[in-house]
């Protein structure tokens, strides 16, 4: 698998914290398609996801929640159907971007062909997480191009 480096620059979008901003950036390389998805990636739409599956995954994430604020979120839960939808639950279940991309997985068979090197930032341990953003940008990119998934479910994630 090749490696190329990439990122750095000023970015013109914004999906919350700057610690993402090379996963946006990725994305919408991969949109404009001045990245070329099929030097980096071979992917398929998996026709029948396991929302049964994810949404029991989800569930046992319930716990981080208040007493009070628990049911709510378990109605959501068993209401949610697209990818944007359990993006949205995992905002409120205090998930980072990073650690909510295993929701992708539900929905998107990937193999990775070349990997870009992104800059990553900060502490050591914000750097370790910085190191997800080329994929969780690719996977971003997936959903919205298998699922029409719009770009606002990447936003506004904690880190």
């Amino acid at each position: 698998m090749r490696t190329e480096k990439i990122g750095g620059d000023k970015l013109e979008f914004d999906w919350g914290s700057c610690q993402y901003d090379e996963a946006a950036e990725i994305y919408h390389k991969l949109l404009s398609k001045q990245l070329i998805e099929t030097d980096i990636v071979e992917s398929k739409r998996i026709e029948n996801p396991d929302i049964v599956a994810l949404r029991n995954e989800l569930r046992e994430n319930l716990d981080v929640l208040e007493e009070a604020d628990r049911p709510e979120v378990a109605k959501e839960i068993d209401n949610a159907v697209k990818p944007e939808d359990f993006f949205e639950i995992a905002k409120h279940l205090a998930f980072d971007l990073w650690s909510a991309m295993f929701i992708a997985d539900y929905f998107v068979e990937y193999d990775i062909k070349k990997e870009i090197e992104t800059p990553v930032y900060g502490p050591i341990l914000n750097q370790m997480a910085q190191g997800e953003n080329f994929l969780v940008g690719v996977l971003a990119y997936l959903l919205t191009k298998y699922y029409d998934t719009p770009e606002d479910a990447f936003v506004g994630f904690d880190t």
